[in-house]
């Protein structure tokens, strides 16, 4: 897979967010445009589209430093959006946060599939969080172990609203 490739249709979500320290929360959700087709010009408002659709606009200006484990890792997913990509990866997204913040990044993966049909491939070792998916594949020593549908997932799930 080329760079190209991976930059204008894969996102990525890390569970150790990744995000650049002396930066501000804009311009570590910028970042993946600099390698992109993107004009410059549309920079800014891309990157504040991405931010609000993480409900983090208010803190565009801020470090990493000054933000919590949960708006890190929604600063993340912006970051991940900004370039619109077709499927976005996140490998443990919510093995860092407390259940709380864990349970709104949860919420703001499954309403970007469910609204802006992004598809979502979570990786995750927790039974909560796979609950927010419409499928579950078991891997075990790197091979297929089981596959299920979701039944009911919304239902499956408390809401923190």
């Amino acid at each position: 897979m080329t760079a190209k490739v991976r930059n204008e249709k894969i996102g990525f979500v890390f569970q150790a967010f990744n995000l650049l320290q002396r930066t501000t929360v804009l311009e570590n959700v910028k970042l993946p445009l600099l390698y992109s087709k993107v004009n410059e010009s549309e920079w800014d408002s891309r990157a504040r589209a991405a931010l609000e659709a993480v409900e983090m606009t208010h803190r565009e200006n801020h470090e990493p430093s000054e933000l919590s484990g949960g708006e890190k890792q929604r600063v993340a997913i912006a970051r991940a959006l900004v370039t619109n990509p077709h499927v976005i990866f996140a490998d443990e997204p919510t093995g860092n946060l407390d259940s709380r913040s864990g349970q709104i990044v949860m919420n703001i993966l499954e309403r970007l599939h469910d609204e802006k049909k992004h598809t979502i491939i979570l990786i995750t070792h927790e039974t909560y969080t796979a609950l927010h998916a419409e499928r579950i594949i078991h891997i075990k020593d790197g091979s297929v172990e089981k596959e299920e549908k979701v039944e009911k997932r919304k239902e499956a799930v408390k809401f923190i609203k």
